[in-house]
């Protein structure tokens, strides 16, 4: 995966929060996840 401009700092972020890159990922992929779950709508019923 490319980062373009955002590797770096994102590189930082990781090594202040002490963990690798790949876990960072991971977790944020996890959250948005689950977020979108508990977010989703019902589902439309025909009339």
């Amino acid at each position: 995966m490319d980062f373009g401009e955002l590797k770096a700092p994102w590189l930082a972020w990781c090594q202040a929060h002490g963990i690798t890159p790949s876990h960072a990922l991971r977790n944020a992929i996890w959250q948005a996840m689950n977020r979108n779950a508990t977010q989703a709508l019902a589902p439309l019923t025909p009339r």
